[in-house]
């Protein structure tokens, strides 16, 4: 079997091309598996039937990662082996306490004083940022202090 978790837009498309299919159908798919994280092809309902069944027949399945077995130390730190689509496994480890206990507020108060002290670097510079960096977003525009 072959996972379709993981294929990029750029793999999905030009899997879906050698099924003759529109081009919009790469977001569908896409969609089921990055947003929705739909676990069943079948599932896959705004793709057609027919194309779902031709995906299977040819070897391909969703391929989503899971939790295989979990460890959990006396620490409260636990262990996590995920198994991947295409049968690898990986681990990976949660600790309570994490980055020294950091609440996301305190977290988001770093970030504005980070912030803060680019906005004023940019003034003594003479010009404002084009973005500013986001977790999980990438870079922002940069609209200003609100």
């Amino acid at each position: 079997m072959r996972p379709l978790f993981g294929l990029h837009n750029q793999q999905l498309s030009e899997l879906l091309h050698e099924f003759s299919v529109p081009a919009f159908r790469v977001g569908q798919l896409s969609q089921a598996l990055y947003r929705n994280w739909t676990e069943d092809l079948a599932d896959v309902t705004n793709l057609p039937k027919d194309l779902r069944d031709r995906l299977t027949q040819v070897g391909y399945h969703i391929g989503l990662p899971s939790i295989a077995e979990t460890y959990q130390s006396v620490d409260g730190t636990e262990r996590y082996l995920i198994a991947t689509g295409d049968g690898q496994t990986v681990e990976t480890v949660w600790m309570p306490e994490g980055d020294d206990g950091e609440t996301v507020a305190e977290q988001a108060r770093e970030w504005k004083i980070a912030v803060e002290q680019a906005e004023n670097v940019a003034k003594l510079a003479g010009k404002l940022p084009a973005g500013v960096w986001v977790p999980d977003q990438g870079v922002a525009p940069y609209r200003g202090r609100g």
